[in-house]
């Protein structure tokens, strides 16, 4: 599979994953929040983004296995750093969200304005370990 055609297969999954949340967001929000579409916008965002890097990752990590037997330490690094950022998202943002809901402030504002911004925080830096981490040999280099 070819750069291009990778590209427009995660762009696909991507929008997908757009819709998927904002359908699934929007309805998880309509009972407690009233704008609940544009409340489910940023998050329907961030989880087309996710599904199009993670799609791409994968299939460019998986081709090169394919044609080469093992992938390059570049696109495992970049891989590991799409897995571990996506998995301290999916932790982190809706942990601080629920911890400000606990603090008496209104569930919009605590998705908007805290969940999702500690959340790419987060994402941020398990991007970095994970790429440290997993663009790693397993040689330790010489003192």
């Amino acid at each position: 599979m070819n750069t291009y055609a990778r590209a427009i297969v995660s762009l696909l999954v991507g929008a997908v994953g757009f819709l998927v949340g904002l359908v699934v967001a929007t309805e998880l929000l309509t009972p407690y929040v009233w704008p609940a579409l544009l409340v489910s916008l940023p998050v329907a965002l961030v989880a087309g983004v996710l599904a199009a890097g993670l799609t791409y990752g994968g299939l460019s990590y998986r081709e090169q296995q394919a044609r080469y037997g093992e992938p390059s330490p570049r696109t495992v690094a970049a891989l590991g750093a799409l897995v571990v950022g996506t998995a301290a998202f999916v932790v982190t943002a809706p942990v601080v969200a629920y911890a400000l809901g606990l603090a008496s402030v209104p569930l919009a504002t605590a998705l908007l304005f805290g969940g999702l911004p500690v959340g790419l925080i987060a994402a941020a830096v398990g991007a970095a370990v994970g790429a440290s981490y997993a663009g790693r040999s397993g040689t330790v280099a010489p003192r």
